[in-house]
C-alpha cells in the first residue's frame, strides 16, 4: 500500500521537480557560455535534435542555446562544458526513472535520456575565423547554416 502511494505521490508532482535543478540552465530555456579573449582553442558543440548557426567574428568565441519543447511541455535540459584542450559543449538529459518493462528503449548512455525527451535546441555560435567549430547534431530540425568557414557534422 505504501508502495502505491509514492508511486502516486511521484507520479501527481511535476517534471520539473522530479527532474530536479538544471546547474547550468538558464532562465526561460537560455543558456550562455562565453570564453576568454584570445582563447583559440577548437570548439565542439553536440546536441541532440535542434539546429546550429555559425557567425564568424571579432572577438571572444560565445555560445549561445535557445532551448525549447517540440510539445510545448517542460524541458529539464542542461548543458555541460568540458574546458580542456579542446573546448566540448553538451546537452545532457536527466534519467526518466518510469519506464514500464514493456518500453523498447536503448540503456541510458552518458548524455542521459534524451530519447525520453522532446526537448530542441537552436544554438549559436560565435567565433572569429581562426578558431575551429564543429557542430554534431544528431536529427537535425531546420537547415544547419555556416556563416564564414567552419566545420560543420
Amino acid at each position: 500500500m505504501m508502495r502505491i502511494l509514492i508511486i502516486a505521490l511521484l507520479v501527481a508532482l511535476p517534471a520539473p521537480i522530479l527532474a530536479g535543478p538544471a546547474p547550468d540552465a538558464a532562465p526561460q530555456g537560455a543558456w550562455n557560455w562565453t570564453g576568454s579573449t584570445g582563447d583559440s582553442r577548437p570548439v565542439t558543440v553536440r546536441i541532440v535534435r535542434g539546429s546550429y548557426r555559425i557567425v564568424r567574428g571579432q572577438g571572444p568565441v560565445t555560445v549561445a542555446m535557445k532551448v525549447h519543447s517540440a510539445g510545448g511541455g517542460p524541458v529539464p535540459v542542461k548543458f555541460d562544458v568540458e574546458d580542456g584542450d579542446r573546448l566540448i559543449i553538451s546537452d545532457v538529459y536527466p534519467a526518466s526513472g518510469f519506464r514500464s518493462w514493456k518500453e523498447c528503449l536503448p540503456p541510458q548512455d552518458a548524455r542521459g535520456d534524451f530519447w525520453a525527451s522532446d526537448a530542441v535546441i537552436d544554438a549559436v555560435i560565435h567565433a572569429p575565423q581562426s578558431v575551429e567549430v564543429r557542430v554534431e547534431v544528431m536529427d537535425p530540425r531546420a537547415p544547419q547554416e555556416l556563416s564564414g568557414a567552419g566545420r560543420a557534422v
